[in-house]
């Protein structure tokens, strides 16, 4: 479902959004509001995607009330416009997008996952100024918890491996 997200600026600005709809408004220090808006196409949540985390959410409850059905309301048809934001050390400005993802094989479905979907990352990438650069996705197993650093065309961040060890990488942006 649609969430509130926000992030600031290396030098202040105030960055936020709702994920209900694709804009982003950095406000400025002093006064002032760009509003970052694009045309996105609604991206829908699968029969299957419905299903494993319905099944993750009822794995949470039944640990606490054996037996617990879902009784609350459906999860959403489609996803939200926005997943979340970052600011770079640049002040570049990183809007998750969604994609289609896939559900988790029962195998993988262990507890404290917080999803039993595996969908792409993918990013809108605008700088500071509000002009849009492009779209990036990140490599396989990139986590966003603790937040990446991201610095013009290099990011760090955590990447949780085949192996579950999770380690820290460096990663160029390649551009076309």
């Amino acid at each position: 479902a649609a969430e509130s997200h926000w992030s600031v600026t290396r030098d202040g600005q105030l960055i936020v959004a709702i994920g209900d709809r694709y804009a982003v408004d950095i406000v400025r220090p002093g006064g002032g509001v760009l509003r970052l808006s694009r045309a996105a196409a609604p991206v829908a949540v699968s029969a299957e995607e419905r299903a494993a985390e319905a099944d993750r959410i009822a794995r949470i409850f039944r640990r606490v009330v054996p037996g617990w059905t879902w009784d609350g309301p459906a999860i959403p048809s489609m996803k939200p416009s926005i997943m979340w934001i970052h600011s770079g050390r640049d002040s570049s400005i990183w809007v998750r997008v969604p994609q289609p993802g896939t559900a988790l094989p029962d195998s993988e479905r262990v507890a404290g996952l917080q999803s039993f979907v595996r969908e792409p990352m993918a990013f809108d990438v605008f700088a500071a100024d509000g002009r849009y650069l492009g779209q990036v996705t990140a490599p396989p197993g990139m986590q966003l918890q603790p937040y990446p650093v991201i610095d013009r065309d290099r990011v760090w961040a955590v990447v949780h491996t085949e192996d579950g060890v999770d380690v820290i990488v460096r990663f160029r942006i390649a551009r076309e």
